[in-house]
């Protein structure tokens, strides 16, 4: 499977009821293109150490601290 970057729609992020960040993007996969909803992540331990971890392991990341103080951002691809 080949992921292409991410391309933003044009949309600015907006917070919902519950305080959730959203904005929606195009992701492109294997040349086609799907529209989702970007929902920022601010909570949830097991999803933010993994993510962590992950980044860690690749980038030298510095770690869910980082996450849970607000300082960096990552988002889930929910469906429209």
């Amino acid at each position: 499977m080949s992921c292409g970057c991410v391309l933003t729609r044009g949309t600015p992020p907006r917070s919902t009821t519950s305080g959730s960040i959203t904005t929606t993007a195009v992701v492109r996969i294997d040349g086609k293109r799907y529209e989702r909803t970007l929902v920022r992540v601010t909570s949830g331990r097991d999803v933010i150490e993994g993510v962590s971890a992950e980044l860690d392991r690749k980038y030298a990341f510095g770690g869910a601290e980082s996450i849970e103080s607000g300082d960096t951002w990552f988002f889930e691809l929910a469906p429209r």
